[in-house]
């Protein structure tokens, strides 16, 4: 008995393999003819959001298009599983043609809560292939307005020289136009640029931010780059402020100044140089060059037609206009003038100016035009060895 048993088992191991391979016959995977001339819904969106808060006036519409994206015509109706949500039409007709939904909730009836409220719009066509379509719609509704971000300037700009001092800073202020508390964050997108602070928080007044540039190592030419405010709870979140900088040329070094004449001398120059009776005439006697410091004292003569000139006065020079005193006096067609420094400021070498300026009145009644010349000579004191250049000048009386 126990060998026809072992004999068996054999046997019906292999009836046990092949029986479930009778049932194994491949499917058909070639869809219904019908099917591929049926409607197709077709959805602009599948999730549709809104916020808002608990005081405030229900959030705008939003729409959803729906069209036929198969064969033959569409035939849909819409319904919601909850009564804040509303959408018109409510029903609609496409043979391939999109057709727009309005979607509005109305928050009246609800509380304020952490947690978004949640409906489903359901897209029904017993015709259609792909029937029924779904469209979930969410409504956060919070306690308080959001905050909203206000920029002072949403451009900046800033100029400098390359290789020289960086740009002075400038400051923006960012406050808060919303309700809730705006808390913020400030990013930058260009290396040379810095912020600071780089955040802050705001409920009610305004903060100032400093923005400054390092030009450190940057060569001439236009830079531009972006400070971004963000908070993600800000309704206009993010803002921008563009920052220009433009960095001119370094200018080629000065050439070096020229060297202090040394033509060491001493002339006058004359104005007018012709003139009627009355007529003021004004002698500059000027230094051009000096090789040697003018430090204390100087002296001089010059020589004039007493027919013709009446002297008036003697006054400083712009070289001597802190000397103690610079003076003339007349005898027989000669003014001698001099001047002494004191504390005055010394005549420094290669210097170019005037130290006396003589006034003399023409008083010639003379019946014809005539010339005549004033003469320089005699320096002494700290002038004394000088070129007189030019040592004389013409005037010329006009009868």
């Amino acid at each position: 008995m126990r060998k026809k048993i072992l004999y068996l088992f054999p046997i019906l191991f292999l009836v046990t393999l092949l029986i479930p391979l009778t049932n194994c016959k491949k499917q058909s995977t070639t869809p219904d003819i019908s099917d591929l001339t049926r409607p197709v819904i077709w959805l602009s969106h599948f999730n549709i959001s809104f916020t808002t808060y608990d005081t405030g006036p229900n959030p705008s519409s939003q729409i959803l298009q729906i069209k036929n994206s198969g064969q033959q015509t569409l035939d849909y109706t819409l319904s919601a599983d909850d009564d804040w949500v509303s959408f018109s039409p409510e029903s609609g007709t496409s043979s391939g043609q999109t057709t727009e939904h309005t979607i509005s909730v109305n928050k009246n009836g609800l509380a304020a809560q952490n947690e978004d409220y949640a409906a489903t719009i359901t897209i029904t066509s017993s015709q259609a292939y792909n029937n029924p379509q779904a469209v979930t719609v969410s409504l956060t509704l919070s306690e308080e307005p959001p905050p909203e971000i206000w920029v002072s300037t949403q451009q900046l700009t800033f100029s400098g020289e390359e290789e020289d001092s960086n740009p002075d800073s400038q400051t923006i202020s960012i406050k808060n136009t919303g309700t809730a508390t705006l808390e913020y964050e400030i990013t930058k997108d260009a290396f040379w640029l810095d912020v600071n602070p780089n955040s802050g928080t705001v409920k009610t007044g305004e903060s100032t931010h400093t923005i400054s540039v390092d030009t450190g190592g940057m060569s001439h030419g236009s830079y531009s780059g972006t400070i971004t405010i963000t908070d993600p709870d800000a309704t206009n979140n993010p803002q921008h402020v563009n920052v220009t900088l433009e960095l001119s040329e370094k200018p080629p070094p000065a050439p070096p100044p020229p060297p202090p004449s040394t033509d060491n001398e001493v002339g006058i120059s004359i104005s007018p140089s012709s003139g009627g009776t009355g007529t003021d005439v004004y002698i500059t006697i000027s230094v051009n060059g000096n090789t040697s410091l003018i430090s204390d004292a100087f002296g001089l003569d010059l020589n004039f037609s007493t027919s013709i000139f009446q002297y008036l006065s003697t006054s400083k020079g712009n070289l001597t206009s802190s000397w103690a005193a610079v003076d003339g006096g007349a005898s027989s067609g000669t003014i001698t003038v001099g001047g002494f420094r004191g504390s005055g400021s010394v005549i420094s070498t290669g210097s170019q100016g005037s130290i006396a300026v003589v006034r003399f009145r023409v008083i010639s009644s003379g019946s014809s035009d005539q010339a005549t010349q004033i003469t320089l000579n005699s320096l002494i004191d700290d002038i004394s060895g000088m070129i007189t250049s030019p040592a004389s000048v013409t005037f010329t009386y006009l009868h």
